[in-house]
C-alpha cells in the first residue's frame, strides 16, 4: 500500500499545496511527494532491498529479541531501482534527481544498525533505535556509489 509522509504516515493520497509532503516534526525538512512506505519484516537482520530503499521510506518491523544488523543493497541496485537500467527515471527524463531523503522507521522493540552493502556508505549515526526512526539524504555519487548521510531522527 502507497503512503505520502507529512509528520507521521498519513493515507495515500494526502497532499501539501507545495506537492511534497511536509514533517512537521523536522521544520523545514520536506520528503518527495509521492514516496511510499515498504515493509521490511524478518526478524532479524536482513538486506534492504534496492526498491524499498528507492520508494523513500522503510517500515522495520518483525519480532526481533535482540538488536539486529540491516544491510542495504548494493550501490548498482539501487541506482537502478531509482533510475533504470538506462539511467533514465522512471517515465523518461534526464537523470536529474542526485539526492533524495530517505526514512527508515524501526517500530521493534530493539536497535537497529543499519550498513552499507557494496558502494553505499553510510556517514554519520547508522543506529536506528527501538521505535524510532532516522532520517538519511540519499547521494547518487554515480552509478556504483551511494552515500546514505544521517541528517536527523526521532521516537516513532
Amino acid at each position: 500500500m502507497g503512503m505520502n509522509i507529512q509528520g507521521n504516515i498519513i493515507a495515500s493520497g494526502a497532499s501539501s499545496p507545495f506537492g511534497a509532503a511536509i514533517d512537521t516534526q523536522e521544520p523545514g525538512l520536506m520528503f518527495e511527494a509521492g514516496l511510499s512506505a515498504n515493509v521490511v519484516t524478518n526478524a532479524a537482520g536482513s538486506v534492504i532491498p534496492a526498491a524499498s530503499i528507492a520508494a523513500g521510506i522503510i517500515l522495520r518491523e518483525g519480532a526481533t529479541t535482540a538488536a539486529f544488523g540491516d544491510t542495504t543493497d548494493t550501490a548498482a541496485n539501487i541506482y537502478n531501482a531509482l533510475f533504470g537500467a538506462n539511467g533514465t527515471p522512471a517515465g523518461g527524463g534526464p537523470n536529474y534527481v542526485l539526492s533524495r531523503v530517505i526514512r527508515f522507521i524501526n517500530t521493534t522493540g530493539f536497535a537497529d544498525t543499519l550498513t552499507g552493502g557494496s558502494g553505499v556508505t553510510i556517514s554519520g549515526n547508522a543506529v536506528i533505535a527501538a521505535t524510532s526512526y532516522s532520517d538519511f539524504l540519499l547521494t547518487v555519487n554515480g552509478p556504483g556509489s551511494i552515500t546514505l548521510t544521517f541528517i536527523g531522527g526521532g521516537t516513532y
